[in-house]
């Protein structure tokens, strides 16, 4: 399985959505689901990639998408794909070295021991373990702060044994 991991979109404007079209059909074209982890930065992304999109898609809100109108996204969510666990959460105040709180935050909230734990709000791309767990910030793709190129990120879950949960292989896309 392949997770299409985005952040921090912030289109807001019915023609700004044939940038994300074309994102969900190049970068993210081999993606199985897809995880947004906030600002989509208006209901029209929200809605696109709830009901046109035709993978499944998983998101929470972000600062941004907070109070707006229409917001039906949870601020954090965890789901199981493939026997791993992965945290979703926009990350709203995240500093380097923070992302262990965050992972802390929603183990403790969700009563879980997370594989993967996905978050944005940085627009600055990240991948690093923290002991069992994969961290992953997928950047920016159209509000980059890091002085280069937008990225998505790819995490591929390689199928598992009968005993062992699927291995995680991450990927930074630029674009």
């Amino acid at each position: 399985m392949l997770l299409g991991v985005i952040s921090d979109t912030h289109l807001g404007r019915p023609e700004q959505l044939t940038r994300l079209e074309r994102l969900l059909a190049r970068q993210l074209g081999g993606a199985d689901v897809i995880i947004h982890a906030g600002d989509h930065d208006g209901q029209l992304v929200e809605d696109f990639l709830e009901y046109i999109e035709p993978r499944p898609y998983y998101g929470v809100a972000g600062n941004c998408d907070v109070g707006r109108a229409g917001c039906r996204l949870p601020p954090r969510r965890v789901i199981t794909l493939e026997g791993v666990s992965i945290g979703v959460t926009h990350g709203v105040g995240v500093v380097g070295g923070a992302e262990e709180l965050l992972r802390d935050e929603l183990e403790s909230e969700f009563n879980v021991e997370l594989d993967l734990l996905i978050f944005g709000h940085t627009h600055r791309p990240l991948i690093k373990w923290s002991g069992h767990t994969l961290i992953l910030n997928p950047g920016s793709p159209f509000e980059p702060r890091h002085g280069g190129a937008g990225t998505v990120a790819l995490v591929k879950l390689v199928k598992p044994g009968k005993l062992n949960k699927a291995r995680l292989t991450p990927e930074l896309v630029k674009l």
